[in-house]
């Protein structure tokens, strides 16, 4: 949208950027086991929609309380 219409915009943040050249060079099995998503979006579909869609609400639940560890710190 920035580059599309960017006479519109007067300013733009983007929040929830990692530096992904460097995370993906430095993997790390810990890290792995945390962010397990970023790897199983990768695969082919249908697979992982076909999971996701066994137990919705157990997927975005897992998700989000893995949000909130990391937030209480």
């Amino acid at each position: 949208m920035c580059l599309d219409h960017g006479d519109k915009l007067l300013k733009a943040g983007f929040v929830d950027m990692l530096p992904q050249h460097y995370l993906l060079n430095n993997v790390t099995r810990q890290w792995g086991k945390f962010s397990w998503h970023w790897f199983f979006m990768t695969q082919d579909a249908p697979p992982p929609e076909r999971m996701m869609n066994a137990d919705p609400e157990f997927f975005i639940r897992r998700k989000l309380n893995n949000v909130a560890r990391i937030s209480r710190g």
